[in-house]
């Protein structure tokens, strides 16, 4: 398989990108939520895919094209920030959001074989170019597949258009769910960057930045769709709509003796 999808590689160029911002960031503006991390991470990549489209119109009115921009980086890099204490972390079950995205994973990737082989049998895509692409019922497995199968479309998507049902954004949002699954599966396979005091802190930084590109974002659809809210809700749920619980392994703690702030003052959600 092509190296630019094996495991963690896109997890850990987000966080390399990201974390000289993330040290940047002063105590008073970490931004600990009462959500579970990997939630508001999968909240973030679900969202990149959602909007990906309205991205002109957050030129046209000048709104925080950064935090647009940087949604899935720092999704990414949260990710992997959690993954490198996840070693310290308590042991949980699989969430029941997990479950569903095995499942669409799953069947994404069957939709994949079956466009892959179409492709095949009509001469516009080499079979050699699928050889490799995982076929396990894990979740990195699953999500290792989807990667590959994207990148190969992706790569011949100027040849394939007429021969398949897949679009664009039907990558976009393949991609997304394999992002998310390899996350899953890798949860415990990434490399400690320091001690539990420190692999934490780094994920307050990275959900700080998330958190708040998140709500730039949220701040920009509330704007554009003033008459429907329900719209919004749709494309970026605030965080409180889906938190699970406060007792959830993957929470951050506030700093010991330090009052929770905001990154910068924005709209209320």
């Amino acid at each position: 398989m092509d190296p630019q999808v094996q495991s963690l590689d896109i997890f850990l160029a987000a966080y390399l990108a990201t974390q000289p911002e993330a040290q940047a960031l002063r105590s008073d503006q970490l931004q600990p939520k009462a959500i579970g991390v990997m939630d508001l991470v999968g909240l973030g990549l679900r969202t990149h895919g959602n909007i990906a489209h309205l991205r002109e119109q957050f030129v046209h009115h000048n709104f925080d094209l950064e935090s647009f921009d940087a949604l899935r980086t720092f999704s990414l890099a949260t990710g992997y920030a959690h993954m490198a204490h996840a070693p310290f972390a308590l042991s949980a079950g699989v969430a029941p959001s997990e479950k569903a995205d095995l499942a669409l994973g799953r069947k994404h990737r069957k939709t994949c074989a079956f466009e892959a082989a179409l492709c095949v049998d009509r001469g516009v895509i080499t079979q050699d170019q699928f050889d490799g692409i995982e076929t396990g019922v894990g979740y990195e497995d699953v999500g290792r597949g989807l990667l590959g199968y994207t990148h190969v479309f992706r790569r011949n998507f100027a040849l394939i258009q007429s021969t398949t049902k897949l679009r664009e954004h039907d990558l976009d949002a393949m991609q997304l769910v394999g992002e998310r699954l390899v996350m899953i599966g890798t949860d415990r396979k990434a490399p400690q960057f320091g001690t539990p005091a420190e692999t934490a802190d780094m994920v307050l930084r990275t959900y700080s930045l998330l958190d708040h590109a998140y709500r730039q974002v949220r701040r920009g659809l509330i704007y554009l769709f003033d008459d429907q809210p329900e719209q919004v809700r749709a494309l970026a749920p605030t965080v409180q709509q889906v938190r699970l619980t406060k007792s959830s392994p993957g929470t951050v703690a506030a700093p010991t003796g330090d009052k929770p702030k905001k990154v910068q003052d924005v709209a209320a959600e």
